[in-house]
């Protein structure tokens, strides 16, 4: 992160969704951290990756389906 109204990259969110689901944790830089505590966006990003690794889906959410 570059700045600090910039949400945090795509991948990085990916790195912490799948950190979650393994019960891990994946090192934030202190901007970063900050930034995911106070960022509803960033968090609800987080939240659809986690959903593609958890074993309880959506009724509505099929293997397979285009996110």
């Amino acid at each position: 992160m570059t700045g600090r109204d910039e949400h945090i990259k795509p991948l990085r969110l990916f790195e912490v969704s799948q950190a979650e689901t393994q019960h891990t944790k994946v090192l934030l830089t202190a901007e970063e951290d900050e930034h995911l505590r106070n960022c509803a966006e960033c968090q609800n990003v987080v939240a659809v990756f986690a959903r593609q690794f958890s074993k309880h889906r959506p009724p509505n959410d099929k293997p397979g389906d285009a996110a």
